[in-house]
């Protein structure tokens, strides 16, 4: 049975589904309690489940991903709950789902991944083993095929990053969700440090050594905090590009924070943004690829066209965040208006669905 603390300021229940039970006593800070899926974490590490690859959890627990999401939203926001809530209680959420990057997520409309280890590049505290969500294309004889780094919002490893996962699976793409926060006991509450621009080349350097991967075809795809690492990593003079310029072909960004972003990329960048964005504002994307100087930023003249920019009329930030589906019409967090729009959400499943085939695909 799935627990949310108190320390969350609520206890629910959250149910039980196809006979598999979960525990879990997540604080703001991490575990509590060992429980099965912190056991199926540790079996990762088991030495026969180990190669030079990376480990590879290669007897995956099934848990409906659908089901669990729609458990804690049902239980966080049910019609008695008012819902202009404080989106604190959606990050208690987000920090209940870090149980699935523990386990194998898998839903009647998704395939299954594999939880991967894999060493950091570099941390400010010694050596580091980053965890992951892998999706592959399955069938004999496929391969090898792509890779492309996912990176997670501020608030942490969710179903958004392993959805896409899944999806970029299906469109012949070996996806790697990388948690930047988990293994370092980071907290999800958008105010922290974030690790995922070192944390890109971890992830791309892994996929290389697999060899269902085509390692000189790889991409970032990332969402708000995410969205800007890849953005400074797109960038020309960033050591990413410098390191992997020979590997590296396209990046996409989900409503990231463009101030600061010269916009002169090493790679073509897809960039979507809402208009009514107060997070991310559309206009500091705008001026990033047109080059205009912004609040405190005086950008450098330059080739700008491997930006491509999209923005979408009426659409708030984390307009694609699953969670956000059934709070109607959106929630207030930090200040800022978050909204889920199914239009949008579409339209820019196609228009990255098209963006990578015409940059990675041979």
């Amino acid at each position: 049975m799935l627990f949310v603390p108190r320390s969350c300021g609520f206890s629910h229940s959250l149910g039980r589904r196809r006979s598999i039970l979960y525990r879990a006593e997540i604080g703001s800070t991490g575990w509590g309690k060992p429980t099965l899926a912190r056991r199926a974490f540790n079996a990762a590490n088991a030495p026969n489940r180990t190669s030079a690859r990376g480990a590879i959890f290669a007897s995956p627990i099934l848990i409906s991903q659908s089901a669990i999401f729609e458990m804690i939203a049902n239980s966080l926001f049910g019609r008695e709950t008012p819902l202009m809530l404080s989106y604190r209680n959606v990050l208690c959420a987000f920090g209940v789902t870090a149980l699935l990057l523990t386990i194998t997520i898998t839903s009647t409309e998704l395939r299954a991944g594999e939880l991967v280890q894999f060493d950091a590049v570099s941390t400010d505290a010694g050596s580091l083993r980053l965890l992951g969500y892998l999706a592959r294309p399955r069938g004999p004889g496929a391969g090898p095929f792509p890779g492309v780094v996912i990176l997670h919002h501020c608030a942490g490893f969710d179903d958004l990053v392993v959805s896409w996962a899944d999806r970029l699976s299906s469109w012949g793409y070996v996806a790697l969700a990388v948690d930047s926060f988990g293994p370092r006991g980071v907290p999800r509450n958008c105010t922290t440090r974030t690790y995922q621009a070192v944390d890109s080349s971890s992830a791309v350097n892994f996929l290389a050594r697999q060899e269902f991967v085509d390692s000189s075809r790889s991409a970032l795809l990332g969402f708000s905090q995410g969205g800007m690492a890849v953005l400074r990593n797109a960038e020309q003079d960033s050591t990413f590009a410098k390191s992997h310029s020979d590997t590296f072909r396209a990046a996409v960004a989900f409503y990231p924070d463009c101030a600061g972003i010269s916009g002169i990329m090493s790679v073509p960048t897809l960039v979507l943004v809402g208009d009514l964005d107060d997070w991310t504002p559309a206009k500091a994307c705008q001026a990033m690829a047109e080059g205009r100087g912004d609040i405190g930023l005086s950008r450098e003249k330059g080739d700008r066209s491997m930006v491509s920019l999209v923005v979408y009329p009426g659409v708030y930030h984390s307009f694609n965040a699953p969670i956000l589906r059934s709070l109607t019409p959106g929630v207030r967090f930090m200040g800022h208006w978050l909204e889920y729009n199914a239009d949008a959400e579409n339209n820019s499943i196609e228009k990255v669905r098209e963006f990578f085939r015409s940059k990675l695909q041979p």
